[in-house]
């Protein structure tokens, strides 16, 4: 599988790439914001940050958090590059609880056992495809596009799932990575592994932008 980015890009490509970026966490050496919004992050529990690896994640309620993203009703994109190192899950990867209600809670999980799964509460898609401990560094982007009303799972720069749904509506609660919605019936570990390159967007991305960030080395 591709390995995550080490270098930067062409700038005129760099540029386009900056458009609408609201959160950049490059996890190399902390958690410094490199987006133009210079949000602040906050770790819960003992989330290392390796040079040259990532942000490690050990699955025991361990998460990086920030206020919430007003994403409501909009296009938005979230971008990582992961590399799973639990087994088997169902693992939240990152989260944003406006309320427990229909569309209001946003989740991406690796569940079924290890498929990628975006919902919003009640308005959920996901992969046939499988994101495991074998497979190594993986690129993922999640994304929704209001003016089609569709939701778009893409891996190592392809689209792999797609499906019509409403858009989320939450704006308040916090945005946490690495930690698993806390739903009574469905079993689910914090996330495991290591997360790189954490990007979101406050619209969807082109196949373009997907496929050239896929690609970074």
């Amino acid at each position: 599988m591709a390995e995550p980015p080490t270098s930067r890009f062409d700038p005129e490509i760099q540029k386009t790439l900056e458009n609408g970026l609201v959160l950049h966490l490059k996890l190399e050496k902390g958690l410094t914001d490199s987006s133009s919004k210079n949000h602040g992050t906050k770790i819960i529990g003992d989330v290392k940050i390796e040079e040259g690896e990532g942000a490690i994640f050990d699955g025991d309620g361990d998460c990086i958090e920030l206020a919430a993203f007003d994403m409501a009703d909009k296009s938005f994109a979230v971008l990582m590059w992961i590399k799973v190192t639990g087994e088997f899950g169902p693992h939240g990867v990152f989260q944003q609880k406006s309320a427990g209600k229909k569309r209001e809670w946003l989740h991406f999980v690796l569940r079924n056992p290890m498929n990628p799964y975006l919902g919003f509460y009640m308005q959920d898609m996901w992969s046939d495809s499988m994101i495991r401990k074998i497979d190594g560094w993986r690129h993922v982007v999640v994304q929704y596009r209001r003016d089609k009303g569709i939701a778009e799972i893409w891996l190592d720069g392809v689209l792999d799932a797609t499906k019509r749904r409403e858009s989320f509506l939450g704006k308040s609660g916090t945005f946490q990575i690495g930690k698993a919605p806390s739903w009574g019936n469905v079993p689910m570990s914090d996330f495991q592994g290591i997360l790189r390159d954490f990007r979101i967007y406050d619209r969807s991305l082109t196949e373009f932008e997907i496929g050239a960030l896929a690609l970074m080395r």
